[in-house]
């Protein structure tokens, strides 16, 4: 949305594989997308700060960078939320979690642990 309305965007990730949890089609076409869009990607990159329109960190040989930025977009950390897990095993349930109420991954693999969970069953 931003690349439509002209704005210029820069993705930083901090792995060195964007998108590694995705199907490889979809991945594909995303990084396509992203190219296609002159999206600039830094990966690699631990953000320490921003400040003064900038952010500022290190590349993975720990290198210090700064890379100009108007506007800031971070997205939400994804961790798994054990909360109902640990009530309905306290209160005497058997649990079986799965998927991203376990831990935040690719979809085949939540689906492949559920496969084995409703076989066990």
């Amino acid at each position: 949305m931003l690349r439509e309305r002209g704005i210029e965007v820069t993705l930083v990730a901090p792995s060195n594989q964007l998108a590694r949890d995705v199907e490889p089609v979809t991945r594909g076409a995303l990084l396509t997308l992203l190219e296609r869009e002159g999206v600039r990607v830094h990966a690699a990159i631990t953000v320490e700060r921003i400040a003064d329109h900038q952010v500022f960190g290190r590349d993975a040989a720990g290198n210090p960078i700064s890379l100009r930025a108007g506007l800031v977009v971070v997205p939400p950390r994804l961790d798994a939320d054990h909360s109902l897990t640990k009530a309905l095993e306290a209160a005497g349930f058997p649990v079986h979690a799965v998927g991203d109420c376990a831990e935040p991954g690719a979809v085949g693999a939540a689906i492949r642990a559920a496969t084995e969970v409703a076989i066990g069953l």
